[in-house]
């Protein structure tokens, strides 16, 4: 077995893609038929193996989806920052996406609220075991925010801002949601000041979850160097024009950041990934040493894995889905 995935590690980066009209076609070798990869998937791994949690789509796919993928394949070269990816490294970024959205492929939005952390008190509070508090570094406090001049400008209408604008009260610095003197509801009309904070509008967003008020504020530069033809983005971008992309974070609104995920072509949702790569190491570049691919070092799948999850869990389960897809490709898939 060892052989036989070095042996299909050694196929995979020697088998070059680019943008989604530039990817080989891809034969089925048994019924000598073109096959679109998604629908390969679903026939050959979904519900096997270490797939087994991402259930076979009886019926197939709806046209969306094949558009969906279609438009991240033409993301390769904003994504990767090359035009050219080999096998290994597109498995795994179509791996990414189905172990985080699933075979939808759909940019979701982190959800909140759970019985002892009820609505945005989730995404404010430290929670021992399953995530750490979104109101600080590298997000601005929600106490900094509403002391800030050009927060309080922006948002200064919505509700709740006459009791927190230039507020005292030190527990908007801290990690526990004062929930006894506050709303958590996620209703913009109820607590409508306190959700354009960091905390709770640079939530997870995307195929990777972006958080993080840096990241965004990488992607408000993306908005403003944009060349591109889509026209969510170009509205954004003539809205955003000369202004220092902190400010801009600071005044854009959970709308703002969901039309852009949501509208863009994907494009959003792409360039997140390509950010969230750049800061976290380059974890994309996989390694053209078989050894370093399938171990646990720099440029391996692992490490892929552990750099968009942070656990070691995630990271084998993901080079084990990896591993069986590449796998699996060589026995089933002709490349030409």
């Amino acid at each position: 077995m060892a052989n036989e995935i070095m042996e299909t590690a050694g196929h995979a980066v020697g088998v070059s893609f680019s943008k989604h009209a530039g990817i080989p076609k891809l034969i089925n070798k048994t019924t000598g038929k073109e096959i679109e990869f998604i629908d390969w998937f679903n026939t050959e791994l979904a519900g096997k193996d270490a797939w087994k949690d991402r259930q076979q789509r009886r019926g197939g796919f709806s046209p969306e989806v094949y558009l969906r993928f279609r438009q991240i394949c033409n993301q390769i070269p904003e994504i990767f920052g090359s035009e050219r990816i080999n096998l290994a490294q597109f498995v795994s970024l179509i791996s990414i996406f189905l172990n985080e959205v699933g075979p939808d492929l759909l940019p979701v939005t982190e959800r909140v609220g759970t019985k002892d952390h009820p609505g945005i008190a989730y995404a404010f509070n430290k929670i021992p075991g399953l995530k750490i508090s979104y109101n600080q570094a590298p997000s601005k406090t929600a106490f900094a925010l509403f002391n800030d001049k050009k927060y309080i400008a922006a948002h200064g209408h919505l509700p709740l801002a006459e009791r927190l604008k230039n507020t005292t009260d030190e527990r908007w610095s801290g990690i526990v949601y004062p929930v006894a003197d506050f709303p958590t509801s996620t209703d913009p009309a109820v607590s409508g000041f306190i959700l354009e904070a960091d905390f709770f509008k640079f939530r997870g967003r995307g195929f990777i979850q972006t958080t993080w008020r840096s990241n965004y504020v990488e992607l408000v530069k993306f908005v403003q160097a944009y060349a591109g033809t889509n026209s969510t983005i170009l509205r954004y971008q003539v809205k955003w024009t000369g202004l220092p992309p902190d400010d801009v974070a600071t005044i854009s609104t959970n709308t703002d950041w969901d039309d852009l995920f949501q509208n863009s072509d994907l494009i959003i949702p792409c360039a997140a990934m390509r950010v969230h790569n750049k800061a976290s190491g380059n974890y994309l570049a996989l390694s053209t040493s078989l050894d370093a691919i399938i171990g646990e070092s720099t440029g391996s799948i692992f490490r892929m894995g552990l750099k968009i999850s942070g656990g070691k869990d995630y990271a084998n389960l993901f080079r084990n889905r990896v591993i069986q897809t590449l796998l699996r490709f060589k026995q089933q898939i002709q490349v030409v």
